[in-house]
């Protein structure tokens, strides 16, 4: 009558049928394993298939954590080298060399103190963006680019003029095969007479 009185109605059905306390507890034992064996492959999954995006590593390190306590609340514990694995994985191209640098610790890096330097590298590299960003609005940088920019037109302003200069003066300004492109149909015919090419 105990274990009667503490079931929820909705799932009190299914155990209606049981006669002694050890059968009900068994039938109990039975039907929610299935359901938490199920429930631990979503979260493992979902743990597994975390990327940090746009997240800040706070967000990231919680949700990481998150996960990690509700596996261990389901009977599935990971390990502290699992958890560091799956972290390292979770971060974006910018931080491949501090996970190459991680992976290669020794003796191999805990999460805590992952947890801890992760957060460091990544308030280092937004400090770094933010200079790059800075120095980027700076008048002198789009001088320089405004400068190159007007150098390249400059440059090929003097190609163009040297290719039509060089041009009436080309051995193989009627050699439409070496321009990449048919002769019209009414030269055809005479450039075949005339065998130009061969002489």
């Amino acid at each position: 009558m105990w274990i009667h009185s503490t079931i929820s109605d909705s799932v009190i059905a299914h155990f209606s049928t049981s006669t002694t306390s050890h059968h009900l507890w068994s039938s109990i034992e039975e039907r929610f394993s299935r359901a938490s064996s199920t429930h631990s492959i979503q979260l493992r999954t979902k743990l597994l298939s975390i990327t940090q995006g746009n997240k800040s590593i706070p967000s990231l390190n919680n949700e990481i954590k998150t996960l990690s306590d509700q596996l261990a609340a389901a009977g599935e514990i990971i390990s502290d080298k699992e958890l560091v694995v799956v972290t390292l994985k979770t971060l974006h191209s910018d931080y491949i060399p501090f996970a190459t640098a991680m992976r290669h610790r020794n003796p191999p890096v805990t999460w805590v103190t992952l947890e801890e330097v992760i957060i460091i590298t990544g308030e280092t590299l937004l400090e770094v963006e933010d200079t790059m960003l800075e120095d980027m609005q700076t008048p002198t940088y789009l001088e320089d680019i405004t400068q190159v920019e007007v150098t390249l037109q400059h440059q090929n302003k003097k190609l163009v003029s040297y290719a039509n200069n060089l041009a009436p003066n080309c051995t193989q300004k009627l050699n439409f095969s070496c321009q990449g492109r048919p002769p019209p149909s009414n030269l055809s015919a005479m450039l075949a007479a005339a065998d130009i090419f061969d002489t």
